[in-house]
């Protein structure tokens, strides 16, 4: 692969990371406007996708991403709180950007500009004295960008081996613990490496015809009297049982990886159905293998959009019931007797 290749990859890898970690916050801020953490984490992630698209020159995707960083910005000033027409408006240039992104994995390019109503509609929302004031702030951005935006670049390269995810799959990364911009954080590069599904199911398979070789060994064994041949197949049957299980551990993803997208859906049938809903999520550290999650992910967003389309009631109808006008929607897992238990539950 040559060099453009792999940073145009991480660049995907991180910009759809970034945008999750960004879809989250902005669900987060809607129900909790104050929270300065959320609103500095929203701001990071977006300023890191703009200032990467400048790095590639992808000039659509910037003016979109710039135009969602100026809303972040005003909010992180003071001079704007979040509420759900912000948190829609934010969310559908979320999804917008994503559509960049596929475009980019597929042609290389950011091809056409995003969709002008949406550009007036984010445009709309930034106060007036953020964009009278966008000329002041610009030089501190403009000179901090192209210098920092290569250095990011060259440690996003660099980076290309490392945070557990596909990298096949730029639609549902794998990340061991949360992530941000902080020029701080440096450590993460030494504990956690990037590998391709495709490469542990391969090395899964060699495993798999290894533990049939150790078990023909052993029983071959067990019928001769040697005893250094004994100590030899004793020992490889620990090693094997150790490489197994290693292997297997690194195909195990904590639970809320699945529950990542549960918020944005739930905002989502708020605004279709004028329910309010409060997610409750436990036991988010519950570990199954990796292609268990992708296996139950669709059967659980079913189980949700029922919890909220018949189990949850409406404000008014709740009130009249003495109940508190925010349903509560519970998604716990935890182990019992040798299995994972999954269970959603509505109030």
């Amino acid at each position: 692969m040559q060099e453009n290749d792999k940073a145009l990859q991480s660049f995907l890898i991180e910009s759809d990371e970034n945008l999750g970690q960004l879809e989250q916050d902005i669900v987060a801020l809607e129900r909790s406007p104050q929270d300065g953490d959320r609103i500095a984490s929203a701001f990071r992630a977006i300023h890191t996708i703009k200032g990467t698209c400048g790095f590639f020159g992808f000039t659509q995707l910037e003016t979109l991403s710039h135009a969602l960083e100026d809303i972040l910005g005003a909010m992180r000033d003071g001079d704007l709180h979040m509420d759900l027409p912000h948190a829609t408006a934010l969310l559908d240039g979320v999804d917008e950007i994503r559509v960049f992104l596929k475009r980019i994995h597929n042609d290389g390019k950011d091809g056409e500009p995003a969709p002008q109503d949406l550009i007036d509609r984010l445009h709309a929302l930034i106060p007036t004295r953020t964009q009278n004031d966008a000329a002041a702030s610009s030089p501190e951005i403009a000179q901090e960008t192209p210098e920092a935006t290569k250095s990011e670049q060259t440690e996003t390269a660099a980076a290309s081996e490392q945070d557990v995810m596909p990298a096949s799959d730029h639609t549902s990364p794998e990340k061991t613990e949360p992530e941000t911009s902080s020029p701080q954080q440096t450590g993460k590069s030494d504990t956690t490496v990037r590998v391709d599904v495709v490469l542990l199911d391969k090395l899964m398979n060699v495993v798999g015809e290894l533990v049939l070789t150790r078990n023909q060994l052993l029983q071959h064994t067990a019928s001769q009297n040697d005893a250094q041949l004994v100590n030899l197949s004793q020992r490889l049957n620990m090693v094997t049982s150790e490489l197994q299980e290693g292997l297997m551990q690194t195909r195990m993803q904590p639970i809320r990886n699945a529950w990542s997208t549960y918020p944005r859906l739930l905002l989502d049938l708020e605004r279709k159905t004028g329910k309010r809903v409060t997610p409750v999520l436990k036991g988010g550290d519950t570990e199954l293998d990796r292609s268990l999650l992708e296996a139950i992910r669709d059967p659980l967003i079913h189980l949700v959009r029922n919890a909220v389309d018949h189990g949850i009631e409406s404000p008014e109808k709740r009130r009249a019931k003495g109940k508190p006008e925010s349903g509560t929607l519970t998604m716990s897992a935890y182990h019992e007797s040798g299995n994972v238990t999954v269970e959603v539950s509505d109030d």
